[in-house]
């Protein structure tokens, strides 16, 4: 009987609402280690609150109810346990976007899924989505293409008959013919409450502060098991977990969540939490709408998240996860794939209890104790615990050797004890991988900049050039990254690892002569090299020697390649018309998981007019794979246009297939796609006329269809776009495109020709804020010329009514480095005609600051909700450096009358600002500045006590102490020994 359901409803959930994107492109956002380009900026978060409609996927059976949102990134947002009627991961009843995530916009609650940076670009946006019943499940598949490098990732979860767990089956795909930089990591939101238990089989572990591992569980004397004594923002990752899964319980209301995975494939496990100061509280306050607090525990295929990896051209990787709930088990000792276990050893007495996730019958129990073994038949059950109390022996003297297992039949379906997985010696990283979060920068920045400033470099230093520029492109610094590898060259020449990593890095910039050279200089000296013969081909392709480029390919003889190499013979086969051989070549692929290879299939079997070939694959129920689905339109399987509005519902979706088809030359049926876009921009139009263009030259469309697009958000990062647009540079007097290949550009990381192309589109007159925002962005940031920035950023203010808020932060940052207070006065009086106040607040309140109006920097700091990015919140510090500035000029005034009120202000954070101090920060400074005032007001009893904690900061190894700091601490002790002297009756 089957008992699992999936389907859809709609439901209106309250929505905190957002301002519209952000114009202008992401450049070097987060540091280009999570730079989301060409993605765009999702910053505008606001206190207006209504009702959205969004459309909710349940799957359901007698025990979960699991709610997906595609709406919001394929965002699980409830596992109801039917059975006590609890929410087992926390359950967030609105959505209440703060700036978070790596495009801003990141909202609280359920299970999010994280590719290929975190948290995911698509957190807030649609994905596409399938569901499917069988007799004896219920699934839904979401997933994407994503944008920054044209992988593929999707998500199956699934219920399954009289079963009380959630599979969660990943596929993860790139079918690019280059190497790509990706990590994945699960984040379930728990409730956070004082009796909340972390049960994770760590045996070392790293945490964000120490570069160091650790013993777990403690840190700093605390025992980070108990959420309670989890005192501010903190998060660990194990180091070699010790077993396959982690979990959590809640000791009074006796229940907890079990993961499962492989940890060979999935060897991340991760907890976060905002600790219980007060920067903690300010942090849940913000997301949740009744001060809620959640903690996170995390999945994620590598140890940390300072670690990324390449997918290799053409890979696909796959992995399943377990979640499941426990009730009533009083603790969790051991969790295995589908029975958790709790067992505490009292008086020669064993207790054993089990929770199964479904039924399992007349099981064999056995329980051994050293040479000592007991044999029972029990029953598993998910509607109910199984205990047993097994009297131990006196002769037993120890325990410590305790193995038990259950089989149900043949099967192992439990089994604890069997391995000693404890490694008592430090994992040194001369050793074993290196995945500490916080690793020495100061080494890496010194290197780095010895190596910049041409100085020598030790022995040492040199042998370190590698692998540090190796850490830098895999983190996607690739600037540092190029100019370490380069540096290396210098001191090994020969060094082959080297060479090509530079020319797969110089291929993803299209410097292909710099690429080709480091490539045939590997085959020059190893003539078996595959990997740089492969990347070659791929070359070749690109600069349009398809024949070379395909005999190239059949020259690859290396495993790892052969299918990368006969995907890209298959797609010139294509181009060329070869169909046959693409078919005979791929169908050894067909019936495995490949929904990219299976979509050239189907294109080469309509080709070669085999139909029905092309039929058994897009008939599948399961059709998951937007490539497929798009292929199923075009070969009239659509009728009620259901498939294609599906593509189409997901932003840039049917765009990133229409790519595909314009790599195999299959202009026809990108013409045919383009026909559902209800309203193109350049990008649509761009493909149009250029597929329409190779068709016939005769029924070519009018270029006006390109020079009368609208731009804005026209991002992309794909050489194949680019190719588009090349087409028609040279005829294009409105400059748009060269400014659409001046932003692709410096998404790639090729800055002379984003500047050229940029001034390009400015000689041919175009004036939009963006460009003219872009150019001011490139002097300044990426050439240090203040007087070309301002130039152009002028322009752009004095054209555009003032309505490009980054233009503004921009000029702003100018201003004040050129101490040019005037121009920061005249700009402080148009702030306020901005679209989006809130992206600029912070800039105007230190603006404000910088020109001495402090009362009106208070003013506006105390109007409107104020929203912080995560680790950057400035609310606080620009609240505390206004006070600090008016009693500064109260006690240059010899106005005592507000100076007790200022500093007792200056500690009391409002709400609008969403701020608390962490415990973390060092406030030796504010002891100091409150001292001084009771000082100077004679209240010399308060100043003591003020310089007295001031001084003990330097003292407390929570505190993230820095140089001014302790600077202020010894100002404190200073005046404190000063009060101690001269007033003796103190």
């Amino acid at each position: 009987m089957n008992n699992t359901t999936v389907y859809e409803i709609k439901r209106n959930i309250p929505t905190y609402t957002l301002t519209p994107d952000e114009k202008n492109p992401m450049f070097d956002m987060h540091g280009r280690c999570l730079n989301p380009f060409p993605y765009t900026l999702q910053n505008g978060c606001t206190n207006e609150i209504k009702d959205e409609e969004y459309t909710i996927v349940v799957l359901e059976n007698k025990y979960l109810l699991i709610e997906v949102l595609p709406q919001l990134g394929g965002r699980v947002q409830r596992i109801l346990d039917k059975r006590n009627n609890r929410d087992i991961v926390y359950y967030n009843k609105v959505i209440k976007p703060q700036l978070v995530g790596t495009r801003g916009a990141w909202f609280a609650g359920g299970i999010e899924f994280n590719f290929p940076i975190s948290h995911s670009p698509t957190s807030y946006d649609s994905v596409h989505y399938t569901i499917n019943q069988t007799k004896d499940s219920a699934s839904v598949t979401f997933g994407n293409i994503e944008q920054i490098s044209s992988m593929n990732w999707q998500v199956t979860l699934t219920l399954y008959n009289d079963s009380s767990y959630m599979e969660q089956k990943v596929h993860l795909n790139n079918p690019t013919p280059v190497e790509n930089r990706y990590y994945f990591w699960t984040n379930a939101a728990i409730q956070d409450t004082e009796d909340l238990r972390l049960v994770y089989p760590f045996d070392w572990c790293v945490n964000h502060i120490c570069p160091y591992y650790l013993k777990w569980p403690y840190y700093e004397d605390v025992d980070y098991r108990e959420a309670d004594n989890i005192p501010s923002v903190y998060e660990t990752f194990g180091k070699l977990l010790t077993d396959n899964f982690f979990g959590v319980y809640y000791k009074k209301d006796d229940y907890g969540i079990v993961h499962y995975a492989d940890r060979k494939q999935v060897k991340g496990a991760k907890f976060f939490a905002w600790g219980k100061d007060d920067l903690g509280k300010a942090w849940n306050h913000a997301l949740t709408e009744n001060n809620e607090e959640y903690l996170e525990i995390q999945s994620g295929l590598y140890e940390t998240q300072s670690v990324f990896n390449f997918i290799k051209p053409h890979e696909s990787i796959e992995w399943t996860e377990i979640w499941y709930p426990v009730n009533s088990l009083g603790n969790i000792t051991y969790g295995d794939k589908y029975v958790a276990m709790n067992h505490s050893i009292e008086n020669n007495n064993l207790n054993l209890m089990f929770s199964a996730v479904k039924s399992f019958g007349d099981c064999k129990l056995t329980v051994k104790i050293d040479d000592y073994n007991i044999n029972q038949i029990i029953n598993l059950d998910p509607d109910k615990i199984t205990k047993l109390n097994i009297d131990i022996p006196d002769k037993i003297l120890s325990v410590d050797k305790l193995q038990i297992s259950v089989r149900d039949g043949e099967e192992v379906i439990f089994l604890y004890g069997d391995r000693d997985e404890f490694l008592e010696t430090y994992p040194s990283i001369d050793l074993f991988t290196d995945v500490r979060m916080n690793r020495s920068v100061k080494d890496i920045e010194s290197l780095l900049n010895k190596v910049n400033n041409d100085e020598e470099l030790t022995k040492d230093e040199m042998g370190k050039l590698y692998h540090t520029a190796y850490y830098k492109e895999t983190r996607g610094e690739e600037d540092d990254a190029l100019i370490l590898y380069n540096a290396n060259l210098k001191y090994n020449p020969s060094c082959l690892l080297t060479k090509k990593r530079l020319g797969i890095m110089y291929f993803k910039k299209e410097k292909y002569t710099q690429a080709r050279l480091y490539l045939q200089q590997i085959l020059s000296y190893n003539p078996a090299d595959d990997e740089a013969r492969f990347m070659i081909a791929i070359l070749l392709g690109r600069q349009g020697d398809l024949r070379l480029s395909r005999k190239l390919l059949f020259d690859i003889s290396s495993p790892s390649l052969k299918k990368a190499s006969l995907v890209e013979i298959a797609k010139i086969n294509i181009r060329i018309g070869y169909y046959r051989e693409t078919i005979v070549m791929l169908e050894q692929y067909k019936n495995i998981s490949e929904p990219y290879i299976n979509f050239l299939l189907c294109i080469a079997y309509r080709h070669n007019n085999q139909l029905k070939k092309a039929q058994e694959i897009l008939s599948a129920v399961n059709i998951e794979s937007p490539y497929l689905l798009v292929e199923k339109n075009l070969q009239g399987y659509d009728e009620d246009g259901s498939v294609i509005n599906s593509i189409l519902k997901v932003k840039g979706l049917l765009l990133s297939i229409i790519r595909e088809y314009t790599i195999l030359d299959c202009y026809e049926e990108v013409i045919e796609l383009l026909k559902y876009v209800h309203e193109p921009n350049i990008l649509h139009n761009a493909y149009m006329k250029y597929s329409s263009d190779q068709i016939s030259s005769e029924v070519s469309l009018d270029f006006n269809i390109i020079k009368n697009s609208q731009i804005d958000y026209c991002f992309f990062k794909d050489y194949v776009t680019a190719n588009v647009l090349r087409e028609y540079e040279d005829i294009d007097e409105s400059g748009k495109i060269s400014y659409l290949l001046g932003n692709y550009y410096y998404g790639i990381g090729d800055y002379d020709n984003a500047e050229s192309s940029f001034l390009l589109a400015y000689e041919k007159g175009l004036r939009y804020t963006v460009l003219l925002r872009n150019l001011g962005y490139y002097y300044y940031k990426r050439k240090s010329d203040l007087v070309k920035a301002c130039y152009y950023l002028e322009q752009d203010i004095a054209l555009q009514s003032n309505k490009n808020e980054d233009s503004l932060i921009l000029l702003n940052e100018i201003y004040q480095l050129k101490d040019d207070k005037q121009k920061q006065r005249e700009l402080s009086s148009v702030w306020q005609q901005v679209d989006n106040p809130n992206r600029i607040i912070y800039p105007m309140i230190s603006s404000l600051i910088n020109i001495g109006e402090y009362e009106k920097a208070l003013e506006v700091i105390l109007k409107d909700e104020l929203y912080n990015w995560e680790g950057q919140e400035n609310s606080g510090y620009l609240y505390q450096q206004i006070y600090k500035e008016l009693i500064k000029e109260a006690s240059c005034n010899n106005d005592l009358s507000c100076l007790e009120e200022y500093i007792d202000k200056m500690v009391n954070y409002p709400a609008n600002i969403h701020y608390g101090d962490s415990m973390r920060k060092p406030l030796s400074e504010i002891y100091y500045i409150r001292g001084k005032v009771y000082k100077l007001l004679g209240k010399m009893d308060k100043a003591k006590e003020e310089f007295n904690m001031g001084y003990k900061e330097m003292l407390r190894t929570e505190r993230n102490n820095t140089d001014d700091s302790r600077r202020y601490s010894l100002k404190c002790l200073k005046d404190l020994k000063n009060i101690e002297k001269n007033y003796s009756n103190v």
